[in-house]
């Protein structure tokens, strides 16, 4: 269906890099996306103890971005021609949340796919 890592953990500033996608059509738009999310945020805090989870989004992705956003991400940045697609340089939107941050979102975002069977309570 798609799949979330945490990459470049360090013990010492205790952050990582979030990378996910979901590769599968049937997946989109029926929550499978949003649970992953709240669980990958609950081991990155709870489980792994990290101060910071940070993205990195295309800036023309906007099923990205708004889904980040929904999961509580904050933009920090804006990289211009930053990375190469196609043979050309495109944009990319930095994002970060903070443990603190998750720990006010959490119970909501658990509760609403508690309430959609997508995750148990």
């Amino acid at each position: 269906m798609g799949l979330l890592t945490l990459t470049g953990l360090t013990s010492h500033h205790r952050r990582a890099s979030w990378n996910w996608f979901l590769g599968s059509a049937e997946a989109r738009g029926r929550g499978v996306g949003r649970a992953a999310q709240v669980l990958g945020l609950d081991r990155a805090f709870l489980e792994l103890g990290l101060h910071k989870v940070f993205a990195e989004v295309m800036a023309d992705n906007d099923a990205a971005l708004k889904a980040q956003s929904a999961a509580g991400f904050r933009r920090e940045g804006y990289l211009r021609g930053h990375v190469l697609k196609d043979g050309r340089p495109r944009d990319v939107v930095l994002l970060g949340i903070l443990a603190s941050e998750w720990s006010e979102l959490r119970e909501v975002a658990r509760r609403a796919l508690s309430d959609a069977h997508l995750i148990a309570a």
